[in-house]
């Protein structure tokens, strides 16, 4: 390995991948095997490939998103936000990771952030002209957190009214 490659590294201004000389085609290989072990239902197997590529490229957005939603998948809901907030910090346009970040506040019965998350995904989604399925979820989910958040609202209402 080149000592400027690694110099370069270690001052963050390159990913590992690059100083491993992983080419961009390998690179893309992994992300859709991980892809595809989480569609699989694989997704233990598929955090272990995204986080081997963010072990190579710790700005990948895209990983970050898919690391989020393998994380969901498996209930572990901290490192799921961790890497979903990672990827719309690194990608403010990432549909899937406002999707997959409404489910888990979902999840959490934080309705109200559940519906702006949604609320952004389907304005970026009919911003760029997309009409996939992405688009019809986030307004399903969407339709749900509203009617959870006026269930949950009914119900801490009526539990403060007291008959006398």
């Amino acid at each position: 390995m080149n000592d400027a490659l690694i110099k370069s590294w270690i001052e963050g201004r390159l990913p590992l991948a690059r100083v491993k000389g992983w080419s961009p085609n390998e690179i893309q290989m992994m992300m859709i095997l991980g892809f595809t072990l989480h569609e699989q239902g694989r997704s233990e197997e598929a955090a272990i490939v995204f986080e081997g590529l963010l072990s190579l490229d710790p700005k990948n957005a895209y990983c970050h998103s898919a690391l989020g939603a393998a994380y969901l998948r498996l209930d572990e809901d901290e490192k799921a936000l961790y890497h979903l907030n990672m990827a719309l910090q690194l990608d403010s346009r990432d549909i899937s990771a406002y999707i997959n970040r409404a489910e888990l506040f979902m999840k959490q019965q934080n309705y109200k952030q559940a519906q702006v998350d949604l609320e952004m995904a389907i304005k970026l989604g009919l911003s760029t002209g997309a009409r996939n399925e992405a688009i019809r979820r986030a307004q399903g989910l969407l339709i749900t957190a509203k009617r959870l958040q006026a269930n949950d609202l009914a119900e801490k209402s009526f539990k403060n009214f007291s008959v006398i």
